[in-house]
């Protein structure tokens, strides 16, 4: 519990592995990249990459589609789902 700016007893601040959001290191040496999808509401594996940058941009495109999925989304780059 965090009182005043100070961690009790028993519980560890969580700190970042990385930079980038959705983006965390590997014991065997890759960064992993995930996301929450929020109409499914369960976490989605995207991959593993080599490097934290790659990981970040297959995170962006990926929040970039959920977002355009979303119905109330005032994204410019919704995706249509007809031809035209």
């Amino acid at each position: 519990m965090l009182t005043n700016g100070i961690v009790s007893e028993g519980k560890r601040k969580r700190e970042r592995q990385s930079e980038y959001r959705g983006i965390r290191w590997r014991p065997w040496g890759k960064w992993a990249a995930e996301i929450r999808d929020p109409a499914k509401g369960v976490r989605v594996w995207l991959c593993t990459f080599t490097t934290a940058e790659a990981a970040a941009q297959a995170y962006d495109r990926e929040a970039l589609r959920i977002r355009a999925l979303r119905p109330n989304s005032t994204s410019p780059t919704k995706i249509s789902h007809h031809p035209p």
